[in-house]
């Protein structure tokens, strides 16, 4: 991901702050109990832009410290209704051949990555030793009206057009309503990885 890349999706969030507060998931108590755990610091920084790049927060730590990276990862259950699913006609007939549309991946195969830092996060160049990597489980429920507030904070439905987005989130949430007996979930894995400094 690129540093203009990372600056449109700020911008888009900053168009729905108090939304994005209201409706996005916190990081759990756990991640922040194993994060000192690891790093033996209660002095801990939860926010690493990745615009800086790895050499730069490498040569921003002393010797020894430590890089930790917070994040969720949105995913499915095989056996729970997903919204995606319920909704993939709409999602093509509002927006047809978008490359964002697409089933969340599934929770197995997530957890089944943990190794490395992971894509756009990745240390090429051997500034960090052997990554730390945790899975915390967190699950949301939104009735139809909530689910499309969700929505409005993603940057992939943020990008489009107030005149094709507004209508479309109507329509999915009368789906979720009508389909899904007005209860969508939301399933994240939040993921913790620290990076000890290599020399």
């Amino acid at each position: 991901m690129t540093s203009g890349d990372e600056r449109e999706r700020g911008r888009l969030f900053n168009e729905v702050p108090a939304l994005y507060e209201q409706v996005r998931p916190s990081y759990p108590d756990e991640l922040f109990a194993e994060l000192v755990a690891v790093t033996g610091s209660s002095a801990v920084t939860s926010q690493i832009d990745p615009s800086i790049g790895w050499a730069r927060a490498h040569s921003s730590l002393r010797p020894g410290g430590r890089l930790a990276l917070l994040g969720h990862v949105v995913v499915r259950r095989a056996d729970e209704p997903e919204v995606y699913a319920a909704t993939a006609d709409l999602h093509e007939h509002f927006a047809p051949g978008n490359p964002d549309w697409g089933h969340p991946p599934a929770e197995d195969e997530v957890r089944a990555t943990s190794t490395g830092w992971g894509p756009p996060n990745e240390d090429r160049g051997g500034l960090f030793g052997p990554t730390v990597v945790r899975w915390y489980p967190t699950v949301q429920h939104f009735d139809g009206a909530g689910f499309a507030d969700l929505l409005r904070t993603s940057s992939m439905y943020r990008r489009l057009d107030a005149s094709v987005r507004e209508p479309f989130l109507d329509e999915i949430a009368q789906r979720i309503r009508t389909d899904l007996g007005d209860r969508a979930t939301r399933r994240y894995l939040t993921v913790l990885r620290v990076g000890q400094r290599t020399p």
